[in-house]
C-alpha cells in the first residue's frame, strides 16, 4: 500500500477555516465530513476541503470523536456530546476523576476517555464511570512523554484501539475494558519498528480495520494491520519535520493528519499500488 498526499486543509491564522494556537482532535462523520477541535471550537470540512461549518465549543476541546450523528469532546475534568451543529445533548462531568481528556472514543452507550493528567483511560457507559482500563497490563498506568494519550475504535473489530509511546506499542481493549492485545517493538531497523524514547505518539483506525499510528523525529504516519504487519508510510516531506502528535482520522478514501508547527491538516489517500 502507498500514501499519496492529495491536499493541505485549515493552517494558522485568524482565517474562518483556520485556527489561531493549535488544532487537539480530528474525526470523520459517515457523510466524509471532517470535524476539526482547537482553540474554543469546532470546524467541519468537506471532503474537497471547503469549510462547511463551524461553532463555538464551551471549554477549550482537547480530543473530539463522531458518535453516529454527534460528536463527543473532551475537556478538562468533562466530556461533552453535541450535535454537528454544536448544540449540547449532555456531559459527563467527572472532576476529580477525569483531568485533561486528549483522546476519546465511543461507540453504543459506551465512551472511553484518555486522561492524559492521571495517564489513565476512564470507560463510562450511560454517563457514569465503570472502571479504569488498562491497570492489569500497565500498573504504573500509560507512559506518555510526549504529554498526549491517545484512543481509537475499531469498528470492524469493536476493540478499542490506545498508543502507548514509552512501551513503544499499540494496545488493544475489550468493549469492556479487558486486554484483547497489542503489537510493537522499539527498533530503529524496520519501518515496522517504534523508534526513539517515545513512539507511536497517536492512533486511529480506518474502516477497513487498517491501524494508523504517528512517530515523532522524524514526522511520519504509518499504516498496519491489526495483527502488527507494517503496510505504508506517508513521505517525509509531508510534515515539517519538528512536528509532533499529529492527531488522525480516517474514512474509506482519505486519511487525515495534522502539522503541529504548521497548524494544518494534512490529507492522504491510502491504496495498493
Amino acid at each position: 500500500m502507498r500514501f499519496t498526499r492529495t491536499r493541505t486543509l485549515s493552517g494558522r491564522g485568524a482565517g474562518a477555516d483556520q485556527f489561531r494556537v493549535r488544532i487537539t482532535g480530528l474525526a470523520v462523520a459517515g457523510d466524509g465530513r471532517l470535524f476539526a477541535a482547537g482553540d474554543r471550537e469546532v470546524k467541519s470540512f468537506a471532503p474537497d476541503g471547503a469549510l462547511v461549518e463551524r461553532f463555538p465549543a464551551s471549554d477549550a476541546p482537547w480530543s473530539l470523536a463522531v458518535d453516529g450523528d454527534l460528536l463527543w469532546l473532551g475537556m478538562q475534568g468533562r466530556i461533552e456530546q453535541v450535535d454537528f451543529a454544536g448544540i449540547k445533548v449532555r456531559a459527563i462531568v467527572d472532576r476529580d476523576r477525569l483531568g485533561l481528556a486528549t483522546g476519546i472514543a465511543a461507540v453504543d452507550d459506551l465512551v472511553l476517555a484518555a486522561d492524559a493528567t492521571h495517564k489513565a483511560l476512564r470507560l463510562y457507559e450511560r454517563g457514569r464511570w465503570v472502571r479504569d482500563v488498562g491497570t492489569e497490563v500497565n500498573t504504573r498506568g500509560f507512559m506518555i512523554p510526549n504529554g498526549v494519550l491517545t484512543v481509537a475504535y475499531d469498528a470492524r473489530r469493536r476493540l478499542f484501539v490506545v498508543a502507548h509511546p514509552q512501551k513503544h506499542r499499540i494496545e488493544f481493549y475489550e468493549l469492556d475494558g479487558e486486554p484483547a492485545g497489542r503489537f510493537g517493538r522499539f527498533g530503529n531497523e524496520s519501518p515496522q519498528d517504534f523508534g526513539g524514547c517515545c513512539n507511536p505518539t497517536t492512533c486511529a483506525t480506518t474502516p477497513a480495520g487498517i491501524v494508523l499510528v504517528s512517530e515523532k523525529a522524524p514526522p511520519v504516519v504509518k499504516a498496519f494491520t491489526p495483527a502488527g504487519v507494517f503496510l505504508a508510510a506517508t513521505p517525509t516531506e509531508a510534515f515539517d519535520p519538528g512536528a509532533k502528535n499529529q492527531f488522525l482520522a480516517a474514512d474509506e478514501r482519505f486519511v487525515y493528519a495534522t502539522d503541529s508547527v504548521r497548524g494544518t491538516i494534512e490529507a492522504f489517500e491510502l491504496s495498493e499500488d
